[in-house]
C-alpha cells in the first residue's frame, strides 16, 4: 500500500508545481504595431486574441513593479510597447490565443549625444529656460545647466538652429530632457569635410546605363562608385521621389544662404537597385534610391521615413563623423572602415563587421540616431510617424511579403521603441 501512496502524491506535486506548455516560454515577442483597444490589438503584425482567461502582467508603481489581472487589458497598450505573448501562435492566419501577456514597461533613460539643433521651441526669459530640438529629443537647458560655448558662441542668443550642441541630459516622464551639461558649437565645415563633398559631387542622371561596378572592389568590402550607379528612366516616379524628398528638407536649411557652406543641396534620384540595391546618402547631398524600395512602400509616409533617414545622416554629417572615428580603429580592422559611406536600407553598412566591434557599435549609434532624427523631419513634413518602422519592416525580405510574414529588423524595432518611450502620451 505504501508504493502506490506514494505514487498518488508525486503525481500530485508534480501537477501543482508545473506549468502548462504554453506558459513556459513566450511564443511571440515583440512591439505593438496597431492598437485600437485592450482587446484589438497586434504584436508585430500579429493579432492578439485575449478572453477572461488570459492573464495580464503589466507594469505599475509597486514594490515588485507589475500588477497581475484576468482578462484582456483594460486600455490599449501603447503604440511601440514591448510585449512577451504566452500561448498558440497561428503562423498561417497570424493570429495568437493569448494565454498569458507580459507588458513590459515603457523606459525613458537619461541621454547623452552630440548633434545639430534643428528647432528651438521657445524661450521663457523669466524662466531663463531654453528648448531645443536635437537628435531627435526635446532638451531644455535650464539655469542649472553647466553650459560652454567654443567661439565665436558667447552666450544662450546665439543658440539656434544650425547649431551644434554636446549634451547630458536626465529624462522626465513628459518625454522632455532637462539638460545637466550643453557646450554650443558652430556649424563649420572643414577643409577635409568639404573635400569630401567635392568628391561626391556629380550630376547623377548622367550615369551611363551599362555602368558596372567593380565586383572585385565590392566583394572585398570597398564602398560602390555612386557614378556607376544609373537612373531609373520612370519620370513620374522620380517626380514623386522629388515632391516627398523636397518637402522633408527642414525649414533651417531653406532658410541658409546659398552661400553659406553648412547648406546642403539636397537632391534625389531614382535608380537602378540591380546594380546597388540600397539607399546612399553622399556628403553633397546626393540621396540614391533604387526604385525597388519606392515600389516596395505602401504608401508617401514610408517612403519619407527612408528619405528622412538619408536627409538626417547627412545634416548629421555622418559620412565625416565616421571617417574621424576610423582614426581610432585598429589595423586589423576591414580596410573599407576609412572609406566607409552610409548605405542605408540593408546589410551593407554592417559586412564585413564584427558584432560588437568598434565599428559595429559606431555604425549601429549613427543608424540609431538617423532614426530618431527621421521622425522628426516626417512629423515637420506632415507625415505619419507610426509609418516609419514600416518602412524598414517592408524592406527586410527580398521579395514583397505581408508585413506579418517579415521578420522585425533592428531599426524597425527601434523605431518603435521610440515611438513609445519618445513619442507617446
Amino acid at each position: 500500500m505504501r508504493g502506490p501512496a506514494f505514487l498518488i502524491v508525486l503525481c500530485l506535486s508534480t501537477a501543482a508545481f508545473s506549468q502548462p506548455s504554453e506558459l513556459v516560454s513566450p511564443v511571440l515577442v515583440g512591439y505593438v504595431t496597431r492598437a485600437v483597444s485592450g482587446s484589438d490589438f497586434d504584436v508585430n503584425g500579429v493579432r492578439v486574441i485575449c478572453g477572461p482567461e488570459t492573464r495580464v502582467g503589466a507594469p505599475v508603481d509597486a514594490p515588485y513593479g507589475v500588477s497581475y489581472t484576468s482578462g484582456c487589458p483594460e486600455a490599449a497598450p501603447a503604440f511601440g510597447q514591448k510585449i512577451e505573448v504566452y500561448g498558440r501562435l497561428n503562423r498561417k492566419q497570424h493570429t495568437v490565443v493569448a494565454r498569458m501577456l507580459d507588458i513590459k514597461p515603457i523606459a525613458r533613460d537619461d541621454i547623452a549625444g552630440f548633434a545639430v539643433i534643428d528647432a528651438v521651441a521657445g524661450r521663457d526669459a523669466a524662466a531663463g529656460t531654453v528648448e531645443v530640438r536635437a537628435d531627435g529629443y526635446r532638451i531644455l537647458i535650464t539655469p542649472a545647466t553647466q553650459v560652454r560655448f567654443d567661439a565665436p558662441l558667447r552666450s544662450m542668443a546665439d543658440v539656434m538652429t544650425n547649431v551644434w550642441v554636446e549634451y547630458d541630459a536626465k529624462a522626465r516622464p513628459d518625454g522632455l530632457f532637462v539638460a545637466r551639461r550643453a557646450k554650443f558649437s558652430q556649424n563649420l565645415i572643414s577643409d577635409k569635410e568639404d573635400a569630401m563633398r567635392a568628391k561626391t559631387e556629380y550630376d547623377p542622371t548622367t550615369v551611363p546605363s551599362e555602368a558596372r561596378q567593380n565586383v572585385v572592389a565590392i566583394a572585398v568590402g570597398l564602398p560602390p562608385d555612386p557614378r556607376k550607379i544609373p537612373p531609373w528612366p520612370d519620370e513620374k516616379m522620380q517626380e514623386r521621389l522629388n515632391a516627398v524628398g523636397e518637402k522633408l528638407i527642414p525649414e533651417y536649411q531653406h532658410r541658409l544662404a546659398s552661400s553659406d557652406p553648412s547648406r546642403i543641396e539636397f537632391r534625389f534620384q531614382l535608380t537602378d537597385g540591380k546594380r546597388w540595391p540600397w539607399v546612399l546618402t553622399l556628403p553633397s547631398g546626393i540621396i540614391l534610391v533604387p526604385h525597388e524600395v519606392v515600389e516596395r512602400m505602401e504608401n508617401d509616409s514610408q517612403l519619407a521615413e527612408m528619405l528622412a533617414d538619408a536627409i538626417a545622416c547627412a545634416l548629421e554629417k555622418q559620412t565625416y563623423r565616421m571617417r574621424l572615428a576610423s582614426v581610432a580603429v585598429t589595423t586589423g580592422s576591414v580596410a573599407s572602415w576609412a572609406e566607409f559611406v552610409p548605405m542605408i536600407g540593408g546589410p551593407a553598412a554592417l559586412a564585413g563587421i564584427g558584432s560588437g566591434t568598434t565599428q559595429h557599435v559606431v555604425v549601429r549609434k549613427e543608424e540609431h540616431q538617423s532614426e530618431r532624427v527621421s521622425l522628426d523631419l516626417m512629423h515637420d513634413a506632415g507625415y505619419d510617424v507610426h509609418e516609419a518602422p514600416m518602412a524598414w519592416w517592408l524592406l527586410n525580405s527580398r521579395k514583397p511579403k505581408p508585413a506579418a510574414a517579415i521578420a522585425v529588423p533592428d531599426r524597425a524595432g527601434y523605431l518603435y521603441r521610440v515611438l513609445a518611450e519618445t513619442w507617446g502620451k
